[in-house]
Order: C-alpha cells, then sequence, then structure tokens
C-alpha cells in the first residue's frame, strides 16, 4: 500500500527522493537475504524531474530486477548500477547466481513486464545469462 501512495504522490518525482529509496530497497533486501552487494548511483543525476508515470515505471523495475535476482538465483553478490551517459539513463543490475535459459519461455510475468515497462520508457532491455554464469540485466 505504501508503494501505491509514494507513486502517486507528486513530491516524490525529484531524484533527491527517488534514489535513496532504490539505495534502501536494495541494501534491505540483500542485507535480509545475506548477499554482499555494490550500488553505484550518483548523488545528483544531471537530468530532469521525472513524470509520475516514468518515476513508476522505473522504480516497478528496478525493485523486480533486485526482487527477482535476491530470490530466485541463488546469489552471493549483486552489483548495482544506475548511471547516465549523454542520452540515456542506465540500470545494470548483475549477481553471480545460478542463471537460466532464457530461451525457455516461463510462466512468470518477471521480465515480460519489465520489458514491457522500459519499452514504454522508450528504453530497451538486455538480458546476458546462462547457468552457472553471472547474470546480467541492463535498461
Amino acid at each position: 500500500m505504501s508503494d501505491i501512495i509514494w507513486a502517486i504522490n507528486p513530491d516524490n518525482d525529484d531524484w533527491n527522493v527517488i534514489l535513496p529509496k532504490f539505495r534502501r530497497y536494495a541494501s534491505d533486501l540483500c542485507e535480509s537475504k545475506g548477499i554482499k552487494y555494490t550500488i553505484e548511483i550518483p548523488e545528483n543525476l544531471a537530468a530532469k524531474s521525472l513524470k509520475m508515470e516514468q518515476r513508476h515505471d522505473l522504480w516497478l523495475v528496478f525493485k523486480e530486477i533486485v526482487t527477482n535476482a535476491a530470490k530466485h538465483s541463488n546469489c552471493n553478490k549483486m552489483d548495482i548500477k544506475l548511471f547516465t551517459d549523454t542520452d540515456y539513463l542506465h540500470l545494470q543490475i548483475s549477481d553471480d547466481g545460478i542463471g537460466f535459459d532464457s530461451e525457455i519461455p516461463s510462466a512468470n510475468n518477471g521480465l515480460k513486464n519489465i520489458r514491457s515497462r522500459c519499452k514504454t520508457l522508450g528504453g530497451v532491455t538486455e538480458l546476458i545469462t546462462s547457468k552457472g554464469e553471472w547474470n546480467t540485466l541492463e535498461n
């Protein structure tokens, strides 16, 4: 319920509100699962405020990826990077988990939702995974 309230509050459209929420969520989840992690998120992003819909989609993408890695990958380490280049915002999350065959269709909606939200944001999703290898999802 708090995510819904947070998502519709326009006061949260500022990066100074969004970034600490990302950091807190990832650190709380990783620490609760005993996962070593790094989070590289710049303090000041040179970007405009996000619209409510953009912030909501970005938050749900971030949350889905971090949650899936923590719950399903059996990873011991997770690296989270949020950075910009000249034109784009990049979210890259990697883990040292068990991997999976991304060619096998899944009945779950996680990857489908991530790809759909990224497309709505005007972005793309790149998944690099294989059994027994580091997994990387970049948006």
